[in-house]
């Protein structure tokens, strides 16, 4: 939220269109288009897990995928030093109450829960490089078309090194909003 959609819709906008914690097939559903985020250890293969047929296909379109390469480290930040970071941008918000009740709904919903982390300590992460990718009918997915409908239940990586051909910029993305 903080670093990639916030600067370019608002705080607002950006826990509005957080649709993950409300159990939504994608992460974020802004008015022109839908953001799926994912994250993988830099040290392993760059693949995105995606957990159902669903998650990158929408009557809405475009859908595009950020992942985060992600690496372990003392200097990095935590789950918590995040949230605080998004606090602290709600703060400086007019409405800065709602969207502190709103953020903090979803988080619940998301299943955080501080109290645990204060018995166990966060793993810390720097982000190493983001990427993202336009969701094309010719990007490498499944679909609930091409899924039978007797198959529930499916989870699927994507090598990502091998979707170069879909990456885009993502102050690219964000054109959309401007253009509608």
């Amino acid at each position: 939220i903080k670093d990639i959609i916030e600067p370019k819709v608002g705080i607002k906008q950006a826990l509005d269109s957080w649709v993950g914690p409300d159990s939504d097939k994608q992460d974020f559903l802004l008015d022109n288009f839908i953001l799926e985020i994912k994250s993988f250890k830099t040290s392993k293969s760059p693949v995105a897990n995606i957990s159902s047929s669903g998650q990158l296909y929408s009557e809405k379109e475009p859908i595009y995928l950020v992942c985060f390469a992600l690496t372990n480290s003392d200097n990095g930040k935590s789950i918590d030093d995040l949230i605080n970071d998004i606090e602290g941008l709600i703060e400086n918000n007019a409405n800065s109450n709602v969207l502190n009740e709103i953020f903090a709904l979803k988080l619940d919903s998301y299943g955080y829960v501080p109290v645990f982390n204060e018995e166990t300590p966060l793993l810390n992460f720097l982000i190493d490089n983001v990427n993202a990718y336009f969701v094309s009918a010719d990007f490498p997915k499944l679909t609930p078309q091409v899924v039978p409908l007797e198959i529930s239940n499916l989870q699927y990586g994507i090598e990502l090194s091998k979707c170069s051909d879909f990456l885009i910029e993502i102050d690219d993305i964000f054109l959309e909003l401007n253009d509608a």
